[in-house]
């Protein structure tokens, strides 16, 4: 059901759109729907054998060169046809560009703890991708489809009234019929669907989660992939019957249509030449008219499945999903910043740990792999809520988005853009920033080369680990924040590449508070005892 509150969605998403183009864009579908009119109106002059009068105009043409007029007007109208389709398309198609750089926007100031799943970026540009395929681009068209109806509607109704009347009532009797028929069955095959397919998709995860359980014996593997066939095979059986119903949308009408033409001409009397021109009119316009209300049928059945994806594209463009601006201006002085006190734990159960990461020296966190250091720097950046973290700098509680607004953090492993080197130091930046003679100083001690500063394109694959490591650091320097928290920053380096980021953290140091993990002794023999953390 298409409620108010969903209407008022679509509309607010609207918005992102360009009006003045939008606007072009409906004057265009009203023009074409008055060609739709007037080339019926020519139709029914052409079976008559009138000479044909444009409307609100002195032009007319003898009934003995009405084909060729009918022939031009025929072309114009299919190209004007076409042209508003084109432009529709266009503006409706724009959509996905402008959605996914608005949410692009609002995905960068969530904390990834504020997703339920790992891949929920993916999952959001999905339903932004759901929207626009399923909701925005179709209700354009509805728009321009209800517009050739009505337009049509009301001009054969204008032109042969009692007789319009008398058809479009049978029609709409049929048609009443049909959907107390039919909406509930696709209804209920609708619903079928989406519980057979959230069953299908559990089945698929348990075996390929049991392909990489090598424990696991055949048996349980052929246990699973069974009951994932016999799931398939009932989904298969219930959308083949749900797509059927909804495909045969046009032809249902078309046998409405023909009844009610049958019931029409049993109940009106008319002559030959009326009875011909009024049905030759109809023809014409059912032509035009079928596929558009078989699209609004379609579309308004089809919404309801849909509406989950518009309420979170919706709730996130419209601030109605929480979520922490890392850019919001914070009221403490972090210039100031003396030392940070974490209180963490990773359980309610377990008694809480008390750490001071002091400025002016360099903080490392240390430990077995797998014992949580890197969780643990992902709970103080709002990455993570594994571990339970409160913070506060010098004494003062702070928010999550108040310590996130000074906070560079350079991770394990970074995501490089396909462009150049020098886009992706500087993705973190203001815009229009560029690589200043600091950067390229550091640059320089990073052992990062004018080949690499200078390419024009690089991604994961083109640049080595080391590079990616280096390319991490220089974001975190570039964003000059107060707090730099580095997670094995010196890991798949060379001996000169480790040293030169050890002699960078340690000057940074003197200044900022820097934390970082480690494994690697060259980097945790430079740092004194009593700044080391060890979890």
């Amino acid at each position: 059901m298409i409620s108010k509150l969903h209407l008022m969605r679509i509309r607010d998403i609207f918005r992102l759109g360009d009006p003045r183009f939008g606007f072009y864009v409906t004057l265009l579908i009203v023009f074409a729907s008055a060609c739709e009119v007037l080339f019926l109106y020519l139709v029914g002059g052409f079976i008559n054998g009138d000479d044909i009068c444009l409307p609100l105009t002195e032009f007319c043409v003898s009934s003995s060169n009405t084909i060729q007029f009918l022939i031009a007007a025929f072309i114009f109208r299919s190209f004007i046809s076409l042209y508003s389709n084109s432009q529709l398309y266009r503006y409706s198609i724009g959509y996905v560009g402008l959605l996914s750089t608005a949410l692009a926007n609002k995905i960068t100031q969530i904390t990834a703890k504020s997703y339920s799943s790992y891949d929920s970026t993916h999952t959001i540009y999905t339903e932004a991708n759901q929207v626009v395929n399923n909701i925005i681009h179709p209700t354009l068209l509805i728009f321009r489809d209800l517009m050739f109806v009505a337009a049509i509607t009301a001009y054969v109704i204008y032109e042969y009234q009692a007789i319009a009347v008398v058809f479009f009532l049978y029609v709409l009797t049929g048609s009443i019929c049909i959907v107390i028929i039919l909406i509930p069955r696709l209804k209920a095959m609708g619903l079928d669907r989406q519980l057979l397919d959230q069953k299908r998709l559990k089945r698929t995860e348990d075996l390929s989660q049991l392909r990489h359980e090598l424990f696991l014996t055949v048996k349980n593997k052929s246990l699973v992939s069974r009951e994932l066939n016999k799931v398939n095979m009932s989904f298969s059986k219930v959308v083949a019957k749900y797509m059927f119903l909804r495909a045969s949308n046009r032809t249902f009408l078309e046998i409405i249509l023909f009844f009610a033409i049958i019931a029409t001409m049993a109940t009106v009397s008319m002559d030959g030449t009326s009875a011909t021109e009024f049905y030759a009119v109809l023809a014409v316009a059912a032509l035009r008219a079928l596929p558009a209300i078989t699209n609004i049928i379609s579309f308004a059945n089809g919404f309801s499945f849909h509406i989950p994806a518009l309420d979170q594209v919706a709730g996130l463009l419209m601030g109605g999903k929480s979520c922490a601006n890392v850019n919001e201006e914070s009221l403490f002085d972090f210039s100031k910043m003396k030392s940070l006190e974490i209180c963490f734990s990773k359980s309610v159960e377990i008694e809480p740990h008390k750490h001071s990461f002091a400025s002016g020296v360099l903080n490392v966190v240390v430990g077995e792999s797998g014992v949580g250091k890197s969780t643990l720097l992902k709970s103080i950046t709002g990455e993570s809520d594994l571990f339970s973290v409160s913070c506060s700098v010098n004494g003062q509680d702070l928010s999550e988005s108040e310590l996130q607004s000074e906070i560079a953090y350079c991770p394990q492993d970074i995501h490089v853009v396909d462009t150049s080197f020098k886009d992706n130091a500087l993705l973190f930046c203001a815009e229009g920033e560029e690589l200043g003679d600091v950067a390229m100083a550091r640059m320089k001690e990073l052992g990062i080369g004018g080949v690499l500063i200078n390419r024009d394109n690089i991604n994961s694959a083109t640049i080595s680990g080391g590079q990616k490591r280096k390319l991490a650091f220089l974001r975190c320097l570039m964003l000059d924040r107060q707090v730099l928290i580095c997670d094995e920053p010196t890991s798949e380096l060379d001996n000169n590449s480790a040293a030169s980021i050890i002699t960078i953290l340690l000057e940074l140091s003197k200044k900022k508070l820097v934390i970082v993990t480690s494994h690697d002794p060259r980097l945790i023999s430079a740092v004194h005892n009593s700044n080391i953390l060890e979890l």
